[in-house]
């Protein structure tokens, strides 16, 4: 499975409402998945690894899921169009300025203000010459980064989660 970051920029909507409603979900053993951009990035599969990252300040990793199938009936590869009959039954027919739409299951988020910082991750030997500055969704990260980030993700989504700032469905 690969790994691909989704970007989110906070002046395209307030999305602590969606984090409220999605850690109290999780805080209560329930799965919720987000429908969310993924600009032009046409290789996400069914159990592909997501993070999806706070493009403003501070800049970092607020949440992590997992690609998952949409409805049948709303799956892209379902139009009767050739150009989609080879994509995953994650993407779904919604776009997002002229972007793809993806579906992901979410397993852990923290709060938006307290993302796992590109700054503290740029401090650590298997970031330093890691580029982390994307300007797009749908960027997939190499093998050994995106192990390396997920380390730090559970690390900093278990210390949130206990401060009350984050859920883990792990943790149910």
């Amino acid at each position: 499975m690969e790994t691909f970051v989704l970007l989110h920029n906070e002046l395209d909507n307030d999305i602590r409402e969606c984090l409220d409603e999605t850690k109290n979900e999780i805080s209560k053993g329930n799965l919720i998945n987000w429908d969310w951009s993924c600009a032009t990035t046409k290789g996400i599969k069914v159990g592909d690894k997501i993070f999806f990252q706070r493009a403003g300040k501070p800049g970092g990793y607020f949440a992590y899921g997992v690609a998952v199938a949409a409805d049948e009936k709303d799956q892209l590869r379902k139009i009767k169009d050739v150009r989609y009959q080879d994509f995953s039954e994650t993407y779904r027919k919604d776009c997002y300025r002229n972007g793809f739409v993806i579906w992901v299951e979410i397993h852990s988020v923290v709060d938006y203000d307290y993302p796992l910082e590109k700054k503290k991750l740029k401090a650590l030997p298997e970031f330093t010459d890691v580029f982390l500055d994307f300007r797009r969704s749908g960027c997939k990260l190499q093998p050994d980064v995106a192990e390396a980030l997920f380390r730090e993700w559970e690390k900093h989504s278990m210390e949130l989660a206990t401060k009350g700032l984050g859920e883990r469905l792990i943790d149910f």
